[in-house]
């Protein structure tokens, strides 16, 4: 593809010493005694740049193509804005092509419509050296105008051309890494000596790395250093100690367990590896902070039993303390931040699910002891994502995220909105925790956007400049192409926006030039006399308005620096020099607003279900439940499904599953490192056998071959692209795919049966393809037509395209396949689609022998179903095929989570026997009186409940040999 950018201004890393061992190159040197004071240097004040928006009254495709020049103001990078394939950049000669498009972009699409095509304008960014003056000449093919940058405010926005055009400050960016390397998870940090650091991991080749360099106050660059071996890393923090010297940490996974890693940097060198953590659970998302009196403060979300705490270390003097455990519930506490205060009083805030849903806590620690716990969000709200900072009388000040209230209980086709979906709405909130309570900002901060951009905003990052202002970094969904109103999205970008506290109101938001990327993406700020540094990482994802399961819509990860110069941010009402007293509010408390649970006896339910035990061929099995069909932002289709990091809290808290497959199409389009991401992923949550994500993803086939979902025994395996010739079902998957499978210790399960997504059962592998995707939460049953939960030629969801009836599950057994059942979520549908396995433990090994024997049932709740078969002696499970000389008997028992109000034993399509139990609980015999004599048949159980909540068993196969 063409390139839209260009930029003078790069700074390429030159890799040193790329794949050698580094862990004790630098050897370590005797630490010099370096005060520890607040930095506040100053720094270099950063281009000047300008969105300029074309074609705001265009009603059809115009052409905006164009030149400027300039009296005086030098131009160091011209970009363009949302600039497709067709549309290019000529930086050398200041000029343009592009063209306004009638499209379907931000279009709220209703169900079972067609979408309404909007205008798409385009535009470019200008930056400019902030030393030069005068003023910017534009010409384009509607008209030329001009505007004089000295006199643009941030916050304003000026119109020109009779309104087709706008002009607005937004702030630059320049590119700190090549495209060498994939570069994520950034942190900075100014040190004693002025210098600005950054700390990030950078990946190629199937392994990453840790990685550091400084940047002098004259602007020259140190070279990069590299900090661990090769291999698998995560995040990134930096900080002091007492005697001066920079520290990095970082999570790393070195013989299957994940712990926390630092070095130290005295000025000359590098000190050897140090291990901060011992844990054989995952230790993951250090942040590190240093106080005044030079102690240094790391904290991390470490797993412990098989539950997730913040946890605290400190270091000084050369010795770190003991671990101490911050939070105090019982179940899962996420992400902590970490801010330091007057007094040497470090606060630490984190989210945690121990109400139930996610609720935002924080905690003081100074003199050794720890504060009270105060809940700062406690309502029926998701609120999560804390970020805490202090303010110069130092009150700590918390943001966090805020979603729906039920956040990722039950969601279905048929069924919805009961619960809220993982990523309907976003907002953020902030409020001071001081001696007076809690108390919120008047204004939230959605008010700093337009109205278009308010759905979706998250991720904030508090921070307090050198006059004691408050400002927030945070990120924006800014674009999807169709968003429907049941909350599914495609072709997402969300970008970054900065904005400042006056008191009363927020300063407009500014949007951040080359943020665009996935919805979490971190970004790090550093304080300075007159502004902040930052850094974050961008995918650099183009502008596209389609592109189907196969595109990869992501270029490559790589560093962004910038700098907010604050001068220049006045509001001329107010005095640049003072800070108005913040307009505060009480928060909103449980009560009215609450929603009530849809599971209140979820807790009793769970326990019942993991205590089951099932006895069968001298080993006792227990039921797993997990989804084998989730999507994240990684998906082209899955902007409204939430981050890699939604999927895990959701999965661990909300829907309490024992395992999950991450099943992104084609791993974002057969892009390597959202491949590398997701299996990173994959062992940064497996904890123990208490939770244990599986490796694969969707491999997405037209009709009549059909998506499949691909589960992989070991990580490395690398997505199967998909060719033409398949894809339009010239040849058939199963050549393709069974042997990739068998050569990778392999299986996977078909999808969406009976639609265009669907397969029409061409291809078959009774080792590989044991299993299929009986129901799916997010479209319907495929049992068979008209089946309960399932369409018909007049009932058509369309939620996967056509209607393909020859994709229903009974075809398949019809024609001799042996598939069990699972139910899985696909996107956006949460807690009403569960694939149970019966195995003897929750490990990867376990989990795949179990699902090849087909030991499975499909479930929308957390029901118990035992479908068993006795003869001659011996006693058989769903998924069984055996041959027996007399006419089974078979033992059916069922824990409902409400009455049962129909009970079917199924045998080759016929309905042996129908059953109406009205109880909770079933436990009966059935025998089959009149058996298909040396025919093999097929049996199986379907149950429903008077909440329409249903399980399916996968069948027993059997051979009645009468003689």
């Amino acid at each position: 593809m063409r390139k839209t950018s260009v930029a003078i201004v790069l700074i390429t890393l030159v890799v040193l010493l790329a794949g050698r061992s580094t862990v004790s190159f630098f050897s370590p040197t005797a630490a010099r005694q370096i005060a520890v004071q607040e930095v506040r240097p100053t720094i270099p004040k950063p281009p000047q740049a300008y969105l300029v928006r074309f074609g705001l009254r265009d009603n059809v495709e115009t052409g905006w193509d164009g030149s400027l020049k300039t009296d005086g103001a030098r131009v160091v990078s011209l970009e363009g804005w949302r600039f497709e394939e067709a549309d290019t950049v000529d930086f050398p000669n200041l000029s343009w092509r592009c063209k306004t498009r009638i499209a379907v972009f931000n279009t709220r699409v209703l169900f079972n419509s067609s979408p309404t095509p909007n205008l798409v304008n385009k535009g470019v960014v200008i930056s400019l050296d902030s030393g030069s003056g005068g003023s910017v000449e534009v010409k384009t093919t509607r008209g030329s105008f001009a505007f004089n940058p000295s006199g643009i405010r941030p916050g304003s926005q000026h119109f020109l051309l009779d309104g087709q055009v706008s002009v607005e400050p937004i702030i630059g960016a320049q590119k700190m890494t090549d495209d060498s390397h994939q570069d994520d998870y950034p942190s900075v940090l100014f040190d004693g000596q002025k210098r600005f650091w950054t700390a990030w991991i950078a990946y190629r080749g199937s392994k990453d790395i840790v990685r550091a360099r400084y940047q002098n106050a004259d602007g020259s660059w140190s070279q990069p250093f590299d900090l661990s071996e090769w291999g698998d890393h995560y995040q990134t923090t930096l900080a002091l100690d007492d005697r001066g010297r920079v520290w990095a940490f970082w999570s790393s996974q070195i013989n299957q367990d994940w712990d926390l890693y630092g070095r130290s940097f005295d000025g000359v060198s590098w000190s050897s590896v140090d291990r901060i953590t011992q844990s054989p659970e995952p230790d993951l998302f250090p942040k590190a902070v240093t106080a005044s009196d030079g102690t240094l403060y790391l904290a991390w979300q470490g797993f412990r039993h098989g539950q997730s705490d913040v946890l605290l270390k400190s270091f000084k003097g050369g010795r770190w303390s003991e671990e101490m455990r911050v939070s105090e519930s019982t179940a899962n506490d996420w992400q902590p931040s970490v801010a330091t205060g007057p007094g040497n009083k470090l606060w630490i805030a984190w989210d945690s699910y121990a109400n139930g849903n996610y609720d935002v806590f924080l905690r003081g620690f100074q003199d050794g002891a720890f504060g009270k716990t105060v809940p700062v969000a406690a309502t029926s709200l998701f609120e999560a994502h804390a970020a805490v900072a202090v303010d110069p009388q130092g009150n700590p000040w918390v943001a966090w995220d805020e979603g729906g209230m039920n956040w990722g209980k039950d969601w279905a086709r048929d069924d919805m909105f009961r619960g809220s979906l993982l990523y309907f709405w976003r907002r953020s909130s902030i409020a001071r925790v001081g001696s007076d309570g809690v108390k919120i900002t008047a204004a939230p901060l959605q008010h700093s956007l337009p109205e278009e951009l308010r759905r979706y905003q998250q991720l904030p990052q508090p921070m307090f400049d050198a006059q004691g202002r408050l400002w927030v970094f945070f990120r924006v969904r800014t674009s999807v192409i169709q968003d429907r109103y049941d909350g599914w999205s495609n072709g997402g970008r969300w970008e970054s926006f900065v904005t400042r506290y006056d008191g009363d109101r927020w300063f407009p938001a500014i949007y951040l030039a080359d943020s665009v990327g996935g919805s979490e993406v971190p970004l790090a700020a550093a304080a300075a006399a007159d502004g902040f540094r930052l850094a974050w990482s961008s995918d650099q994802r183009p502008f596209r308005l389609a592109g189907g399961f196969g595109a990869r819509f992501v270029r490559n990860n790589s560093l962004f620096l910038s700098s907010i110069f604050s001068p220049g941010w006045e509001d001329p009402s107010r005095a640049f020099h003072s800070v108005p007293a913040p307009s505060l509010k009480e928060p909103a408390q449980p009560g009215p607003q609450s929603a009530s649970p849809v599971h209140p006896g979820e807790k009793e339910d769970l326990q019942r279900i993991r205590n089951y035990q099932l006895q069968v061929g001298g080993k006792t099995l227990r039921i797993y439940r997990g989804d084998l069909h989730r999507h994240t932002d990684i998906s082209q289709d899955g902007a409204g499904d939430g981050s890699l990091l939604d999927l895990y809290r959701y999965s661990m808290d909300a829907a309490s599953l024992d395992y999950v497959l991450v099943t992104d199409h084609n791993m974002g389009g057969d892009d390597e490192y959202s491949w590398w991401r997701t299996q990173k992923s994959n062992d940064l949550f497996k904890v123990g056998t208490a939770f244990v994500p599986l490796y694969g993803y969707e491999r997405s086939v037209a009709y009549p071959n059909g998506h499949r979902n691909v589960i992989f025994l070991d990580r490395g395996v690398r997505t199967l692209p998909i060719r033409p010739e398949e894809n339009q079902g010239k040849i058939n998957t199963g050549s393709v795919l069974y042997p990739h499978l068998r050569e990778n210790n392999g299986i996977t399960t078909g999808h969406s049966g009976a639609t265009s997504q669907g397969s029409d059962w061409r291809d078959w592998d009774m080792g590989l393809e044991p299993i299929v995707e009986l129901y799916q939460g997010y479209h319907a049953s495929y049992e068979y037509e008209g089946a309960p939960k399932a369409e018909t030629g007049r009932f058509i969801q369309r939620i996967h395209g056509g209607y393909e009836p020859a994709g229903f599950w009974w075809n398949a057994l019809k024609k001799g396949y042996k598939l069990g059942v699972q139910a899985s979520s696909d996107h956006i549908a949460t807690h009403t689609s569960y694939a149970c396995i019966y195995a003897p433990e929750n490990t990867r090994a376990s989990l795949i022998d179990a699902m090849k024997a087909r030991h499975t049932y499909a479930s929308t709740d957390n029901i118990i179903l035992d479908f068993r078969a006795a003869a001659g002696g011996n006693q058989y499970m769903m998924g069984d095929i055996f041959t027996a000389k007399q006419p089974p008997k078979f033992n059916v028992r069922v824990e409902g989570t409400a009455k049962i109000t129909e009970l079917v034993l199924i045998r080759n399509e016929k309905f042996l026997y129908t059953l109406q139990p009205n109880k909770k609980s079933v436990d009966l015999t059935l025998l089959d009186t009149q058996p298909l004599n040396d025919q093999e048949a097929w049996y199986y159980v379907r149950v429903q409940q008077d909440d329409k909540q249903m399980a399916w068993s996968s069948p027993i196969w059997i051979t009645v040999k009468a003689k």
